[in-house]
């Protein structure tokens, strides 16, 4: 189970990989009933321990066992592309951009997943970064998330230095930063963070003054892009529970929606399959493309329609492919980043195992 603590108040358990519903199974507790089917109003729930005790034995819905054998599947890893931490990432007609988070820079890569140069150092100058994280492409130039200095730098497509967004507002904690990134029609900005112990936990968009605003309601989750508007999926679900010290706060996986952002909030579109804990989804052709992150040894790429109904897998990554030799000094929940040109053509990163999968359909 994933679990964090949030103030002094703590609530400690032991870890295991049951994680838990948050406000479905909670009205089903408190109603008496199975899980409910219609969509309610994201709420944070207010267990007792027995209550938490429950729901944490619930599995989440059943994903595919097996999928089509679609693509030719590329692994490029550390050795091919020299990249220490790969974390954002963004093709374009003739190359790769790949965000390098502890060697501070973006690395250019060939269509075949060899290096070509690099750009950038560590540093707060025009140019250089402090640990990036998502790269994406807006009206024909590339955004970086500079995180570590608490901008966004802008580049044309040669990354060529355009401009800086600056942003404040908000301080994390050494291991917590803004890790994905998504631009609007109005080139508003929108950031989500990496983790779900803080109690800042939210969507973020940065105003003209340069100033970060929570969005309600507040959850942890990834952000796409998609035809102007920006989209968010959450990958933990909130809770208090009741303990003989007050009331301690927490996150783990559990119900998960698709949301529409925008500057006055976030709106609920859809139930996405419970406990899938997207690490990141993309959205193209009216399909949502995502990666669970739900079972560390049974993580799968799959289709989505919009409504939330799960169509198909893309790719269930084999076990063999992840080098699991470092789990006891690594977190398991660790980013992903998705880049999907069309359904023949599928890019993700596996961060935590410094791999970079390109899905290539079989014609």
């Amino acid at each position: 189970m994933v679990i964090r603590e949030w103030d002094v108040k703590s609530y400690c358990i032991d870890k295991s990989k049951k994680v838990i519903c948050v406000f479905t199974l909670m009205l089903c507790i408190l109603l008496g009933c199975s899980k409910k089917e219609e969509v309610v109003n994201y709420e944070i729930p207010i267990y007792t321990e027995i209550e938490l005790e429950r729901v944490w034995n619930e599995d989440g819905e059943q994903l595919f066992e097996n999928y089509k054998d679609e693509y030719i599947i590329h692994r490029w890893t550390k050795k091919q592309t020299g990249i220490n931490s790969p974390y954002g990432i963004c093709v374009l007609e003739n190359c790769i951009y790949v965000s390098d988070f502890s060697g501070h820079r973006i690395v250019q890569l060939a269509l075949s997943g060899e290096p070509l140069t690099s750009y950038g150092q560590l540093g707060a100058e025009p140019g250089n970064f402090v640990n990036p994280t998502a790269i994406i492409c807006h009206e024909n130039s590339l955004y970086i998330l500079d995180q570590g200095n608490h901008r966004i730098q802008i580049f044309d497509l040669e990354m060529n230095y355009q401009k800086e967004i600056p942003y404040t507002g908000v301080v994390f904690s050494k291991n917590v930063f803004f890790h994905d990134m998504a631009v609007d029609q109005n080139g508003t900005v929108f950031l989500s963070e990496w983790e779900n112990f803080v109690e800042d936990a939210a969507i973020y968009y940065i105003s003209d003054e340069g100033t970060l605003n929570q969005l309600e309601p507040h959850i942890s989750g990834v952000l796409a892009e998609y035809q102007g508007e920006v989209y968010a999926i959450n990958i933990y679900s909130l809770f208090y529970v009741e303990t003989s010290n007050g009331l301690a706060r927490g996150a783990t996986f559990g119900s998960n929606f698709l949301f529409k952002c925008t500057k006055s909030g976030l709106e609920q579109l859809c139930e996405l399959p419970y406990k899938y804990a997207a690490g990141d989804f993309f959205i193209e052709d009216e399909v949502l493309y995502a990666i669970t992150l739900y079972d560390p040894l049974n993580i799968q790429m799959n289709r989505f329609m919009m409504n939330g109904k799960l169509g198909s897998a893309v790719y269930i990554f084999e076990r063999e492919e992840r080098d699991y030799s470092n789990i006891s000094s690594e977190p398991i929940e660790y980013p992903w980043y998705l880049d999907v040109i069309d359904d023949n053509h599928i890019y993700a990163v596996d961060s935590l195992w410094k791999t970079i999968y390109f899905l290539e359909k079989i014609e």
